[in-house]
């Protein structure tokens, strides 16, 4: 596939400067405790074929009840109930237009990852933060990862390390960025993603990756400027 840079709309370029103003004020893995990257993963569990908006809402909703405390999830046995039955209430954002709330789009599914992660990282004696402080390389974390938290491929591995700033090489491959090298290419292949083998992931990762090189762009950063430019077009 032939990419032309020239093709880049100018607002994406606007949005990395903005973004990269503000990356300074993001929070960084290394100052986030055990909880707080929990909270994280629960976030990017939720937000799969989700807003990110209802997600978030759910995610901290249930955080603010102490129903994501990982011990409670373990003992109590109905825990993948009570999660359900809390995710299937009209209460999330965003607000419908007449004043309503939403339900989480997956209260079972959602549940389940939910308990089956925190259930997994027990039996296992695996803790996010020493995960992610032993040494081991991005794809290597990322691996770790998708092996042990249940509803993480790609793409949601990769969304929970780049939101906590630890990744740089790894990028956020779902319909947006698909669009958009679909939109830089003269349409040169399918916008279709939604049976997106794991080797086609890291195809067009690795094409995102030369981009963001032959730019001289962090690659973090212009995941984000793209994903929301192509949002907003849409």
């Amino acid at each position: 596939m032939e990419i032309n840079i020239y093709r880049i709309p100018n607002n994406i370029f606007l949005n990395y400067n903005e973004i990269y103003n503000k990356r300074k004020y993001w929070e960084k893995w290394t100052d986030l405790n055990e909880n707080k990257l929990w909270l994280n993963v629960v976030f990017c569990l939720l937000s799969s074929n989700v807003k990110s908006e209802l997600a978030h809402s759910a995610s901290i909703y249930l955080w603010k009840r102490g129903m994501l405390n990982r011990s409670l999830l373990i003992k109590e046995p109905n825990s993948i109930n009570i999660l359900s039955t809390e995710l299937s209430k009209p209460i999330f954002k965003p607000f419908r237009k007449n004043g309503m709330g939403r339900k989480y789009r997956y209260p079972c599914k959602g549940a389940s990852n939910i308990v089956f992660t925190a259930k997994n990282l027990s039996k296992n004696k695996i803790k996010i933060k020493s995960l992610l402080n032993n040494g081991f390389d991005e794809t290597m974390v990322r691996n770790k990862l998708i092996e042990n938290v249940y509803g993480f491929g790609l793409k949601q591995a990769t969304h929970f390390l780049r939101n906590i700033g630890y990744s740089k090489s790894l990028a956020v491959i779902d319909t947006h960025i698909i669009s958009f090298l679909n939109m830089i290419s003269n349409n040169s292949f399918k916008k279709d993603y939604k049976n997106l083998t794991n080797a086609k992931y890291l195809e067009l990762e690795e094409m995102f990756k030369k981009l963001c090189n032959e730019l001289n762009v962090d690659l973090s950063i212009f995941d984000i400027a793209v994903w929301t430019y192509m949002r907003e077009k849409n």
